[in-house]
């Protein structure tokens, strides 16, 4: 009888050998490259990874055997490639081009999973994720479900008028979900869903090289702790210069008198909401259009892309979408945007009952809350774009020189002569989306997603 036990286990252990052994020589197919656009002298480049081990990993992770990989596309700090499985599910690898903070890749995918267990908002699930580049695959990545849809940027300039409002609506929907979401500190989500300290990218020249480190803060209480940490990072470097130091404690003094002047507006004080770092039009998708009759708007299927979102006063959540925001090379796109943005604000609105403290909020903070000192603060400091130093100090001096004379416009960098929007009655134009509509339209999605 124990013979036969033991015979038995060994029979179990040996066909579980071969069936391993025979998947990882299984040929996979490597289809042709979507992405053919010529790796340039200034970017990261080309990763070469081991798509035989990712393929093995998915297999062992989450039981899905792959047979064949394709590279989709690739951004400033990530690769993309598309997993096709044996039972014909699709499945997303992003890959890290550059090393991040263990940190922040494990902030990014617990963000994702609290979004999509707080929020009906659209987020691909994350299967796993490597956090080390010490890997089997080569670099560090994370294993995601597919998205079906489109970019909003790719169709955003052949949609109708009133297409734009309704996907306009849609956005200002996930505003709302996010602005639902309250946090008593600023800073980044760790595992357990609570607020840890701010991961921030900051380039730094390591070995003559350009290297993005995430230098890691707080968290913070009050909106002056958060914004001076941004001023921090700048001023810690040895490559700044006296100058620029100069000017980075002028820079201190006139958020200091703003925040003072400010103090009792809603959308600098607690409660904290997270914000997505890179809200646009690449980073949501919507169903394609064009295979529909034309007559039904396209409808958000995911928001993607989640790495370095964290939790920031709501200021920095109430933004204009840059798809309409004046820009002095769209002339053309002048009096739409005109149209479009205070529709946008409505919608915002109409995700809180009236009269209600979210209500207020939103009333207080867009548009007639939009300012030079902290828009342009944002985009100087905030945004994931690394300044050369040279480029920093002329960007430092007129900030100051600006605000300092009262003169500061706060989307100046795209419309020089731009003048704030009127505030305008809450009053829709009759065929827009309702937010109860939307909560029935997205438990439909979460169902689809999920099932």
């Amino acid at each position: 009888m124990i013979d036969t036990i033991f015979v038995s286990a060994w029979q179990v252990l040996n066909l579980a050998s071969e069936s391993v052994l025979s998947r990882r020589v299984m040929p996979l197919s490597i289809l042709p490259s979507l992405d053919d656009d010529e790796y340039e002298g200034y970017e990261y480049p080309e990763l070469k990874p081991d798509l035989t081990a990712l393929s093995d990993l998915v297999h062992t992770r989450i039981g899905q055997t792959i047979i064949s990989c394709q590279k989709v596309t690739r951004g400033t700090y990530n690769e993309i490639y598309m997993l096709n499985t044996e039972d014909g599910r699709k499945l997303i690898a992003r890959l890290c081009r550059s090393p991040r903070h263990p940190s922040a890749l494990r902030s990014e995918v617990a963000t994702m999973k609290l979004v999509r267990s707080r929020t009906s908002i659209p987020v691909p699930v994350v299967h796993f994720f490597e956090d080390s580049p010490s890997n089997e695959v080569g670099m560090q990545f994370l294993v995601m479900d597919y998205v079906e849809g489109v970019n909003l940027y790719q169709m955003w300039e052949d949609l109708t008028l009133e297409h734009k409002k309704d996907v306009l609506t849609q956005v200002a929907w996930v505003l709302g979900q996010l602005a639902n979401m309250e946090f008593e500190a600023t800073g980044s989500i760790v595992e357990d869903g609570s607020v840890g300290p701010l991961l921030h990218p900051m380039a730094e020249n390591v070995d003559e090289e350009e290297v993005i480190i995430d230098m890691s803060d707080g968290p913070y209480g009050s909106t002056s702790d958060y914004l001076n940490l941004f001023i921090d990072r700048f001023s810690s470097s040895s490559r700044i210069s006296k100058e620029n130091r100069m000017r980075l404690c002028k820079v201190r003094e006139i958020l200091a008198k703003y925040i003072a002047s400010h103090d009792n507006e809603p959308y600098i004080r607690p409660p904290f909401r997270l914000r997505h770092a890179d809200f646009d039009g690449q980073n949501l998708l919507f169903t394609d259009p064009t295979l529909s009759d034309g007559t039904s708007p396209p409808r958000l299927v995911g928001v993607i892309d989640w790495d370095h979102a964290h939790v920031a006063p709501l200021y920095f959540l109430y933004e204009y979408p840059v798809f309409i925001q004046d820009n002095d090379g769209s002339r053309h796109l002048y009096s739409e945007n005109a149209i479009l943005r205070p529709h946008f604000v409505r919608a915002i609105r109409k995700q809180f009952p009236p009269g209600s403290a979210r209500y207020f909020e939103a009333r207080a903070c867009i548009p007639s809350g939009r300012c030079s000192t902290l828009n342009n603060f944002k985009t100087i400091f905030m945004n994931k774009i690394f300044w050369s130093y040279k480029m920093l100090q002329g960007r430092l001096k007129r900030y100051v020189a600006a605000e300092e004379a009262g003169t500061g416009k706060a989307y100046a960098d795209g419309r020089v002569d731009w003048i704030p929007d009127a505030d305008e009655s809450d009053s829709d134009e009759g065929n827009s989306l309702t937010s109860e509509k939307f909560t029935y339209s997205f438990q439909w999605l979460r169902l689809r997603v999920d099932g």
